[in-house]
């Protein structure tokens, strides 16, 4: 009996260095995609083009299920923001909605007995549906002026780029993300 407290204890432990190493690449990603594009002239579209924040966190939920991915997706762009800037204020609520439904959603699909590739389209859709639902109710319900409705078409297209990297980086890594997420049931 004693073991098996142990071994849940040194799994939660586990999973917690995982969101915070999520966390971590969900703030050092960012920072190295604007340093490209301020070096090769592309500016910071960049980062709203390849969505590097959104990888830690679909590898949490992936790998550690829907609270790990939840949290992972919550704290990511909040620390970003704390310690970089960015997202912009004005973004960071718009990015917790779009990357907690992303690590909620791949850990709850990760342990479903449905095609990988296609947990990971229901994934990228359903986050980018949660940020649009927070767009229109800003509009709509709170009257904001900060955000428009256009912006939902406008970051729909410009993270194609970054969603078709994700089903590359998923396609090369889904085997050792099934191994690690069989180490965490």
């Amino acid at each position: 009996m004693n073991n098996t407290k142990i071994i849940a204890k040194s799994k939660i432990t586990d999973k917690a260095f995982i969101i915070m190493i999520s966390v971590a690449f969900s703030v050092i990603l960012p920072q190295i995609f604007h340093a490209i594009g301020a070096v090769s002239g592309a500016g910071a579209s960049v980062g709203s083009m390849l969505l590097p924040m959104h990888v830690p966190v679909l590898f949490a939920g992936f790998v550690c299920g829907p609270v790990a991915g939840l949290v992972a997706g919550i704290l990511s762009p909040v620390l970003s923001f704390a310690i970089s800037g960015m997202p912009s204020a004005v973004l960071v609520p718009f990015m917790m909605a779009e990357l907690s439904v992303y690590g909620f959603v791949a850990g709850k699909l990760s342990s479903a007995k449905t095609n990988a590739f296609f947990s990971l389209i229901i994934t990228q859709f359903s986050g980018k549906i949660a940020r649009a639902v927070m767009v229109i109710a800003a509009v709509y319900v709170l009257n904001s002026t900060c955000v428009s409705v256009d912006s939902i078409k406008a970051f729909m297209i410009t993270g194609i780029p970054g969603m078709v990297l994700q089903w590359i980086l998923f396609a090369v890594f889904s085997e050792s993300i099934k191994e690690m997420r069989k180490k965490y049931e």
